[in-house]
C-alpha cells in the first residue's frame, strides 16, 4: 500500500456530462448474475484479493438500511462481503464475513462538510477492499480512508452469489443514484482510489474510463458498469473490447427529408427534424429491414423537445425497447433482438415529439459480456 490516505479531499457536489441510474428502493436492482464464477474466483478460502469503487448520492429520506453490492454464500450468513448504508447509524459500511467472523469498516455518521449523507445531494466515492495478501479490510469515502481492520479472515463456503442494489434476498433495495460501479478481483492501492475519487472533482470533471487501463490499472478488473444507458432495461459491463458496426439507419438525422422512413399521419420532416404533432393518436416514424435476429444493437435516438407527458413506445427487431417519457436529450438503448423487423418509433396523442437523429448500430463485445438490469426509468445525467 502506498500511504496512509488520511488528506480531507474537496466535496463532490456535481458530475457533469456522466450519466446515472436511479434506483427508488422499492424493487430495481442490477442482475450480476454473469460475474458470479469471476467473484468467486477473487473472494475464496485465504486468497481474497477483492476491491468495489463506485459513486452514489442518497436519496433525502432512507427509512432503513439500503444494499449497495453483496457477495455470499446464499446458503447462511458466514461467508459474504456486504457494502450497505445503515440507515440508523447513518454512515456507509463495509463488511467482509468469511468463516462467521465479521469485520466492519465503519464510515462515521456524518460527511466530509459534517452533514448528514442522507440528502446531502453530494456524490460520494465509495471503496471496500479486502486482501490476503496484505491482511487488511478497508473502507475509503471520498478518497479518506474510513477504517482499515488487519485481520482477513477465512471462507469456509463457496461464494455463489452476487448482488448489486440488493441484498440478494430481494430485500434491502438501494434508494439513491449509482454511477461507475468497477468490481476488481485485486485490492486497489492507495494512490488508485486517490486517481479516481479525484478525477470527478468539481474542477476538470474528467470522468475516467476505468475499463482502458490509461490511468488505472485494469488488471483483475472483474466489471465495470458506466450507467451510460440514459434508459433501457440492459446494463452493460464494459469489459471486454467494445465493436460497434456500421450504420444502418438510412438518413439518421433527416438531412434530406423522408428518404428511407415511412411516417404516420401527424409527422413530418423540416429542416432536418422529424416532429409528431399529436393530433392523431398514437402514430409512428420508421424503418423496415433495419436488423437481424438475435444480434444485439445500439440504438441512440435524440430527442429536441417533447411536450406533453406520454409515453414514447420504440420497437426494434421485435422488442419494445421503451416505453417512458423521453425527455430532450440523446438516450441509448442496448437490445438484443428476437426477430427480423422494423424500426418504429411513436408518438402519442397530445404530444409534440421531435427527434433529430437516429442510429442503429450493430454491437459486439469481445471477452465481455452483457447484463440485464430491470427497467429504470429516472436518470441523473
Amino acid at each position: 500500500m502506498l500511504g496512509s490516505g488520511t488528506s480531507i479531499s474537496p466535496v463532490i457536489t456535481n458530475m457533469h456530462n456522466q450519466s446515472a441510474r436511479s434506483f427508488d428502493g422499492s424493487d430495481q436492482d442490477v442482475n450480476i448474475d454473469g460475474i458470479i464464477a469471476q467473484v468467486a474466483a477473487a473472494v475464496r478460502a485465504d486468497e481474497t484479493e477483492f476491491s468495489i469503487s463506485l459513486w452514489c448520492k442518497l436519496s433525502a429520506s432512507i427509512g432503513a438500511s439500503v444494499t449497495l453490492f453483496k457477495c455470499r454464500n446464499s446458503g447462511s450468513t458466514n461467508n459474504q462481503i456486504t457494502l450497505l448504508y445503515h440507515a440508523s447509524g447513518n454512515e456507509f459500511r463495509f463488511s467482509p464475513k468469511f468463516g462467521g467472523v465479521n469485520d466492519v469498516c465503519n464510515g462515521g455518521s456524518t460527511n466530509a462538510s459534517g452533514a448528514s449523507y442522507e440528502g446531502d445531494g453530494i456524490w460520494h466515492h465509495i471503496v471496500g477492499t479486502v486482501s490476503a495478501d496484505n491482511d487488511t479490510n478497508e473502507l475509503w469515502i471520498d478518497g479518506v480512508k474510513k477504517e482499515s481492520i488487519t485481520g482477513v479472515g477465512t471462507l469456509n463456503e463457496v461464494t455463489n452469489d452476487v448482488s448489486l442494489c440488493q441484498n440478494g434476498e430481494d430485500a434491502t433495495y438501494f434508494d439513491g443514484d449509482l454511477k461507475d460501479v468497477a468490481i476488481y478481483g485485486r485490492q486497489l492501492t492507495d494512490s488508485e482510489i486517490s486517481v479516481i475519487y479525484n478525477s470527478k472533482g468539481a474542477s476538470g470533471d474528467k470522468g475516467l474510463d476505468l475499463a482502458s487501463g490509461s490511468h488505472v490499472s485494469n488488471a483483475g478488473l472483474i466489471a465495470h458498469f458506466r450507467f451510460e444507458e440514459k434508459s433501457g432495461t440492459v446494463a452493460i459491463n464494459e469489459v471486454g473490447v467494445r465493436t460497434e458496426g456500421s450504420e444502418l439507419v438510412t438518413n439518421g438525422d433527416f438531412a434530406n427529408g423522408t428518404t428511407g422512413w415511412s411516417t404516420e399521419t401527424g409527422w413530418e420532416i423540416v429542416n432536418g427534424i422529424a416532429s409528431y404533432d399529436g393530433s392523431s393518436g398514437t402514430q409512428s416514424i420508421g424503418q423496415t429491414g433495419v436488423v437481424d435476429a438475435g444480434k444485439t444493437y445500439k440504438l441512440t435516438l435524440d430527442v429536441v423537445s417533447n411536450e406533453g407527458s406520454g409515453a414514447n413506445t420504440i420497437y426494434l427487431g421485435g422488442i419494445v425497447v421503451s416505453t417512458i417519457h423521453l425527455e430532450a436529450d440523446s438516450h441509448t438503448f442496448f437490445v438484443t433482438t428476437s426477430s427480423t423487423a422494423s424500426l418504429a418509433i411513436f408518438g402519442r396523442s397530445g404530444e409534440n415529439f421531435s427527434i433529430d437523429n437516429v442510429s442503429v448500430k450493430e454491437y459486439t463485445t469481445t471477452d465481455g459480456f452483457y447484463v440485464n438490469a430491470p427497467a429504470i426509468t429516472t436518470n441523473i445525467p
